[in-house]
């Protein structure tokens, strides 16, 4: 059973309570990290200026406290491999559907496919 680094679990405290419960339940069939939840103005906008964002501060789901947003990847870590990160939606949409949480996920959208993000579905 895979579990979390203590560098995920800092990072997933600070992501709204239904997000970590639906990474929490994934961890134990899936393998992966959390790499974002919760940016300050000065990380969401060099997000924006690097491209990995299109928002900037304050209008990003990364941006309250705790976060609406998080940005996971497949363990061992490789933005590169698009398998891994559609197996991984798969595990967080069937906990999402089982916790009766709505989500959206950032691999779904046409201008700017974001395979990492998870946002609740305001």
């Amino acid at each position: 059973m895979a579990k979390f680094s203590k560098r995920s679990k800092e990072i997933l405290k600070d992501a709204d309570v239904r997000l970590q419960q639906i990474c929490l339940d994934v961890i134990d069939n899936y393998d992966f990290a959390v790499v974002c939840s919760y940016r300050n103005k000065e990380d969401q906008d060099k997000a924006y200026r690097m491209g990995y964002s299109k928002l900037k501060y304050p209008d990003s789901l990364h941006n309250h406290k705790p976060s609406m947003a998080i940005d996971i990847i497949p363990y061992p870590s490789r933005y590169d491999n698009e398998e891994e990160f559609y197996k991984l939606a798969t595990w967080i949409f069937k906990s999402a559907n089982h916790y009766g949480i709505k989500i959206i996920w950032g691999g779904h959208w046409k201008k700017f496919r974001d395979l990492p993000h998870f946002q609740l579905q305001l």
